[in-house]
């Protein structure tokens, strides 16, 4: 399976999906797990930014619920862009 994926990746975009323990070197750039793992790294940081959000939100006034409200929805749109993009 590695050398059909490693004869493919010179002429198109595939994906090999599997245990990336078995794998040869050269196809763990292929793998989905390598993949995924390279893309989820930015909206990882967005996570961490809106569970904040959450946390300051309980704690402010009425207007500074607001914008954080506002914030909040603004990074749930972004994480789901981001996602989406991962997927793709």
């Amino acid at each position: 399976m590695d050398n059909i994926v490693e004869g493919l990746s010179r002429k198109v975009n595939c994906v090999r999906i599997g245990n990336p323990a078995r794998m040869i070197e050269t196809v763990v750039e292929s793998c989905l797990d390598y993949l995924i793992a390279q893309k989820s790294v930015n909206w990882k940081s967005e996570v961490k930014k809106l569970q904040n959000a959450k946390k300051r939100l309980g704690k402010a006034s009425k207007e500074e619920r607001k914008g954080i409200s506002a914030e909040i929805r603004q990074l749930r749109d972004e994480i789901f862009y981001l996602q989406e993009q991962t997927i793709q």
